[in-house]
C-alpha cells in the first residue's frame, strides 16, 4: 500500500529537514569557466541551507569573474 503525504505532512517533513540541515556547515564549490550567462541562475537557486559558496574561476575569457563579484556583493555566503 502506497502512503501519500498531504500538504501539511509534506511541510512538516520540509521543516524537519531544514532544521536538521542547519546543524551542518554545507559548502558548495562551483567551478566556473565562461559562465557569465548562467552563473546568476545557479547562484540564485542555491538552497538556503548552503552555508558557503565558493566559485573557482578558471581563467574565463568572458566576464564571469566580474559577474561573480557583483553577485557575491548581494549574498554573503
Amino acid at each position: 500500500m502506497e502512503k501519500i503525504l498531504d500538504n501539511s505532512s509534506m511541510e512538516n517533513v520540509q521543516d524537519s529537514l531544514a532544521t536538521w540541515l542547519k546543524k551542518f556547515k554545507i559548502v558548495v564549490v562551483i567551478p566556473c569557466y565562461n559562465v557569465s550567462k548562467q552563473i546568476e541562475a545557479v547562484l540564485n537557486t542555491m538552497p538556503a541551507f548552503v552555508s558557503q559558496i565558493v566559485t573557482v574561476n578558471d581563467a574565463s575569457k568572458d566576464n564571469s569573474a566580474e559577474k561573480i563579484r557583483q553577485l557575491a556583493a548581494k549574498d554573503s555566503r
